[in-house]
């Protein structure tokens, strides 16, 4: 975990980690991404928060770390936050870190049909199982 942050007389954005400092830059594709999102988080109040596929380049267990901060600062900060995805474990670990803190979650599947017409679909884990046990596999809807 990060321990602090702090920016170099060159402007350098420095994380200090547990036994060593980093610099934003060296980090890889996933952190980098997880920090952005949660800085803009941090910055954000009263406020709609809207997230495109913030599973890309994560490990699982910094998606699970970054969505229950995410979620703390939102809580906190008094943000909704909008997802767009497609990823199955994105979707159950939004879930499962939104229960644990006692936030509501609505989750949708919006489909186009062939007139124009949108059609948003209420979508629960329960739900997703059936999709599953249907044939349908979310990341490919």
């Amino acid at each position: 975990p990060v321990e602090y942050m702090t920016f170099s007389p060159e402007k350098v954005l420095w994380l200090k980690l547990k036994d060593h400092a980093v610099r934003f830059e060296d980090l890889g594709d996933g952190a980098k991404r997880a920090l952005r999102m949660l800085f803009t988080a941090a910055a954000t109040s009263n406020a709609a928060l809207l997230l495109e596929e913030p599973e890309n380049f994560q490990h699982p267990r910094s998606l699970q770390e970054s969505i229950h901060a995410l979620l703390i600062a939102a809580r906190e900060l008094n943000i909704q936050v909008f997802v767009s995805t497609h990823s199955r474990e994105c979707y159950l670990v939004f879930h499962r870190e939104a229960k644990a803190q006692g936030l509501s979650t609505c989750f949708y599947y919006f489909r186009l049909h062939e007139d124009d017409e949108l059609e948003a679909i209420s979508v629960t884990p329960e739900g997703l199982e059936n999709f599953e046990e249907m044939g349908f596999d979310l990341r490919l809807m």
